[in-house]
């Protein structure tokens, strides 16, 4: 855990994964408020999901070089009732859940016996659980997009 507080600086990887509804801005696709590398072009008045949000980096988890414009993964966590604990990386770039990082992190959720979620930059969400868990069919990310459901 880093004593200072971090800042975004010049990550923008959140604009790009996660939907933001206020604008109708969908996941997976850049906010056409960002300057990618600089920050919000109206952050002064950004909307309330984006000036809540805060991905694990920023609250101080992984070391100050693992910020998710560099590891092109963002995390964060949820706890679904069907689910449980949830860990989520969301992909920035395609391969950002292919590196070293996301296999650490994926391999250290497991050990904590979280759910993990990995959502791509493109094609079908996956979702980890250990055997004996379930979650419904129609499980979907918010837009509708799928998920398939993995046993580990």
């Amino acid at each position: 855990m880093c004593e200072d507080k971090r800042v975004c600086g010049a990550c923008t990887a959140c604009c790009k994964t996660h939907p933001i509804v206020e604008i109708d801005k969908p996941a997976g696709s850049w906010c056409s408020q960002c300057d990618v590398g600089h920050g919000c072009r109206i952050y002064a008045e950004r909307p309330t999901s984006c000036r809540e949000f805060q991905c694990q980096w920023l609250k101080g988890s992984w070391e100050e070089n693992d910020r998710p414009d560099k590891t092109k993964v963002v995390i964060d966590f949820s706890i679904y009732p069907s689910i449980g604990r949830t860990m989520m990386l969301f992909e920035v770039a395609i391969g950002g859940l292919d590196r070293r990082f996301a296999s650490l992190v994926r391999k250290a959720a497991i050990k904590a016996r979280y759910a993990i979620l990995l959502v791509p930059v493109s094609g079908e969400a996956v979702l980890i659980l250990e055997k004996g868990r379930t979650v419904s069919d129609d499980f979907v990310l918010e837009g509708g997009r799928k998920v398939r459901v993995e046993y580990r």
